[in-house]
């Protein structure tokens, strides 16, 4: 092979390479990360909701390029011991925007459950990744409670 297929060999694979999302790869003294717990209403047939959600932003844009929307349940037992699950994650990760919904009858420790891809991403798509990110958290603010109750009579 000439010089010419060479070089055209080795754009494509650092093309490829560069195709794909990195959401770890910022520098860690740009990023801001925070991670926000709280209860989103009153127990639903005993189970008491709680939106869970982590972003790291990329300063001084403040795109948020990295993140995860959680929508868990938990009850406390008659004997005290509490007793958590899974309803759904939205997360970025793989280069994809993607859903995972999880049913009571699942099994307690799968952490995969129903995946969804919502959208692929690329290198260069923090804004995509953003937006994202605030369009998915106000759809879980506005029907978290149909989420419990499709989890609920899964």
């Amino acid at each position: 092979m000439g010089k010419g297929g060479r070089n055209r060999r080795k754009r494509t694979e650092q093309s490829t390479a560069l195709a794909k999302y990195d959401q770890v790869g910022f520098p860690e003294e740009l990023l801001f990360r925070d991670k926000i717990v709280g209860q989103l209403g009153s127990p639903i047939d005993g189970w008491v909701p709680q939106l869970i959600y982590r972003y790291a932003a990329l300063t001084p844009e403040w795109l948020v390029v990295d993140w995860a929307i959680m929508v868990d349940v938990y009850r406390v037992e008659a004997n005290g011991e509490e007793t958590r699950r899974r309803v759904e994650r939205i997360d970025i990760c793989h280069s994809e925007v993607h859903v995972h919904v999880f049913r009571q009858s699942d099994d307690p420790s799968d952490d995969q459950g129903r995946k969804t891809v919502l959208t692929s991403i690329s290198a260069g798509d923090e804004v995509i990744v953003s937006r994202a990110y605030e369009e998915q958290l106000a759809m879980v603010f506005a029907d978290w409670q149909l989420r419990v109750e499709r989890w609920i009579d899964g």
